[in-house]
């Protein structure tokens, strides 16, 4: 998959989505071990209706992200979807010990597949991005920005 996104582009399949069902479908999806944290799913009152992305990297960069959380989550993993300025963000948190601190590596093969899976994602001049930091209140954020 990291080869196709940096030999010849990674969007082939772009059609319109819905983030809300989206990410219904993916949580609904996962299989968790029975000490699993909580998932919860948060959608935003300002989540668009549709939005214009391929959605099996998007899925897998999701998957990948999600995987990691429950991981390293003490207890909670939050799955979010957002307009923000006219982007869309599709966030994953956890309460674990953050990144950097025996949580998950802020480099990797995942980390940059999901860059790969972003950046290949471009609209109206704006190419998508990744953003992976430490919360305030502890534990990591991964978010991919869709333009």
């Amino acid at each position: 998959m990291l080869y196709r996104a940096q030999s010849n582009g990674l969007v082939a399949a772009t059609r319109d989505h819905s983030p809300d069902d989206f990410l219904n479908e993916m949580v609904a999806g996962l299989v968790l071990p029975q000490s699993a944290p909580t998932i919860e799913l948060e959608l935003a009152q300002n989540s668009p209706p549709f939005w214009f992305f391929d959605a099996y990297p998007v899925r897998l960069a999701r998957e990948t992200a999600v995987q990691n959380a429950i991981r390293f989550a003490r207890s909670h993993v939050v799955v979010r979807a957002r307009a923000e300025e006219g982007w869309l963000v599709l966030s994953v948190e956890d309460d674990g010990p953050g990144l950097g601190t025996g949580g998950p590596p802020s480099t990797g093969l995942g980390t940059e597949l999901c860059r790969s899976i972003a950046a290949a994602h471009v609209n109206a001049g704006k190419t998508g991005k990744v953003v992976l930091e430490n919360r305030a209140q502890g534990g990591a954020r991964f978010e991919p920005w869709r333009p």
